[in-house]
């Protein structure tokens, strides 16, 4: 009987095969981030005597998991509904403004979310007046040809102040009401809402962001709208559609909110801005974790880690007036490093230059290299 030689296993030849180590350098800087904004929103929570992973916390027990699971899904929505015009230079500050007019008008329809059929109703009917409101705004923005940022803070107001208006006029001042049955205020994190939902938003996403023509033509828009208007692409159209698809985000965004709370608050000067300002982060290390996996794994990563890190670290480590405060500078920290990441990059690479001439020239003198800097 001939004698085979058995198959030697290489282990450094795998781990030193180019491909391997590429993919293991994406997955790693893929989850170093949410991993470590669980990680501080974990040791937040011990200051705190909680703990993420203790008992009554986030993770000790289903009806918990359901809770964070619907938090996580309300912030996906609505970065969702922010990134859907700010990646094509449109920043729309009146998107909260938009969910809670929506809903206020479709409260008014609806006698209350107290049995399943009617929650459905107002569901329905918050998207329509949400995709209404996107499609009014885009118009304005359209014909006006004002900066969008001037537009969308004059909308802000305006939806503000006809909500307002409307609340007063139903006897309501700072807070609408909602009739509320007794599984209302749960339904949005029952496993069987809860999870369809989850699955059709990341379908949308991948449809949206990947594989729909809608989809190709927002991410060449993003890179030079001048050559894709040239080139065909109807930058209107693009727009109106845009505007509508946040709009119907919001109002979901809105109905998962008022749901939770029975009621639907009520802003005035700007107030409702505080959704988009919540809801920065996400899309902007999403966008970071993107160059490193794709654009829907990215966003879902950066949900799933600040949604652990604000809602169960610095809320419960910290007053609101202090979390807020820390949401801002983060925000604010994210926002530098994007600006300046390339001179941020050649940074880094100057100091591992340096030191690598150092380390083989000892008797050079330093200022040469600085100078180099």
């Amino acid at each position: 009987m001939k004698y085979v030689e058995p198959i030697k296993f290489n282990s450094k030849s795998i781990v030193n095969n180019p491909t391997v180590k590429r993919k293991s350098n994406k997955l790693f800087w893929s989850l170093f981030c949410p991993v470590l904004m669980i990680l501080i929103a974990s040791a937040l929570s011990n200051m705190n005597g909680t703990g993420l992973f203790n008992i009554g916390s986030a993770f000790d027990n289903f009806s918990n998991i359901l809770i964070m699971g619907r938090t996580m899904l309300m912030t996906l929505i609505a970065a969702l509904a922010l990134n859907t015009n700010l990646n094509s230079g449109r920043m729309d500050f009146s998107l909260g403004a938009t969910g809670i007019l929506a809903c206020l008008f479709a409260s008014l329809i609806v006698p209350g979310v107290d049995t399943i059929s009617h929650i459905f109703a107002f569901l329905f009917l918050s998207i329509l007046f949400g995709m209404i409101l996107g499609f009014i705004h885009s118009l304005v923005l359209i014909f006006t040809k004002l900066p969008p940022i001037v537009i969308s803070l004059g909308m802000c107001l305006v939806y503000e102040g006809i909500a307002k208006v409307v609340a007063e006029a139903t006897g309501s001042t700072g807070t609408v009401n909602l009739t509320m049955g007794s599984h209302t205020t749960s339904f949005f994190q029952e496993p069987i809402i809860l999870i369809p939902l989850l699955i059709i938003v990341c379908l949308f996403m991948a449809g949206a962001l990947c594989y729909i023509r809608f989809g190709y033509y927002k991410l060449a828009l993003v890179y030079d709208q001048k050559i894709c208007v040239d080139t065909g692409i109807n930058e209107i159209t693009h727009c109106i559609v845009s505007f509508i698809i946040a709009g119907a985000l919001i109002a979901i965004y809105q109905v998962m909110s008022s749901c939770g709370t029975s009621s639907i608050t009520i802003n005035t000067n700007l107030a409702s801005s505080g959704t988009v300002f919540k809801n920065f982060l996400p899309i902007f290390i999403g966008g970071i974790l993107a160059r490193y996996s794709n654009q829907i794994v990215g966003l879902l990563l950066a949900v799933v880690g600040t949604t652990c890190l604000y809602t169960y670290g610095f809320d419960n480590a910290f007053t609101s007036t202090v979390s807020s405060l820390l949401n801002g500078f983060s925000v604010f920290a994210v926002l530098v490093y994007m600006v300046d990441k390339q001179r941020f990059i050649n940074w880094i690479k100057m100091r591992k230059y340096i030191r690598k001439e150092k380390r083989l020239n000892p008797q050079k003198e330093g200022a040469d290299l600085n100078e180099k800097a």
